[in-house]
């Protein structure tokens, strides 16, 4: 995990040599998808794919200061398992989320390689618990559902037009989701 997260600074620190003063990688009408690996507190699970979308809404939205802000809204698809085993069997967990989210993107070190941008979401998990052992018939396989909130802290690093390294920190499905993105 150490090393995840230093690799991203790495690549942070990188980026802000290549500085330039045009127009923000992420505008109206650009979408984009991805796909990443969460890692840390996933729903019990130590780790989970996700499947996103992005679509660029607005540009100029409450920029900061000199930095050109754009806001966009998309939505995720995330999945993760685990089982815990006991002498009297197994139990596997299961969580399905769908999240619908809103991206604030801020044009921070003015690079013509890096996005960063804020995320709030809201989703729901459509979760499940299996029961595998001797006392079959005593245990049911109860569904559970309830409302989860995501946030976190991303940037995506261009390596060509097109295609992206992507990280993100933050709370939801996963502490630290890691993956690539790619422009449509």
């Amino acid at each position: 995990m150490r090393r995840i997260v230093l690799i991203l600074a790495l690549i942070l620190f990188l980026a802000q040599s290549g500085f330039s003063q045009g127009a923000p990688l992420f505008k109206k009408g650009d979408m984009i998808a991805g796909a990443k690996v969460a890692l840390g507190a996933v729903y019990g699970a130590s780790f989970g794919l996700v499947a996103d979308f992005e679509y660029g809404f607005q540009n100029d939205f409450l920029n900061v200061g000199d930095k050109p802000a754009t806001l966009g809204f998309g939505g995720s698809f995330g999945y993760s398992s685990y089982t815990d085993d006991y002498s009297y069997g197994s139990w596997t967990y299961t969580n399905i989320i769908l999240t619908v989210a809103a991206y604030y993107h801020v044009d921070v070190f003015k690079s013509d390689k890096l996005d960063t941008y804020l995320k709030a979401g809201l989703g729901f998990n459509f979760g499940g618990v299996s029961y595998s052992g001797p006392y079959g018939g005593l245990y049911s396989d109860p569904s559970v559902g309830f409302m989860t909130l995501e946030s976190g802290l991303g940037a995506r690093y261009y390596v060509s037009d097109k295609l992206s390294v992507a990280g993100e920190i933050g709370t939801g499905m996963g502490l630290l989701r890691i993956g690539v993105d790619y422009r449509l």
